[in-house]
């Protein structure tokens, strides 16, 4: 019984540390995609300005 709750635990433990690893992961993938969305409302802000920069093509 003891051999179960060890092997329970070692299981429990190498799961634990998969999430860890798949959670850093997944903080790395965001913090990328908030600077692409970061870059992605600069460039829209850039274009609203260029426009309105622009002369009136009509």
């Amino acid at each position: 019984r003891i051999v179960t709750l060890e092997a329970h635990l070692t299981d429990a433990h190498n799961h634990l540390a998969e999430a860890h690893q798949d959670n850093d992961a997944l903080r790395r993938e965001n913090t990328e995609l908030r600077e692409q969305l970061a870059c992605a409302a600069r460039l829209c802000d850039a274009l609203d300005e260029a426009r309105k920069d622009a002369p009136d093509a009509h």
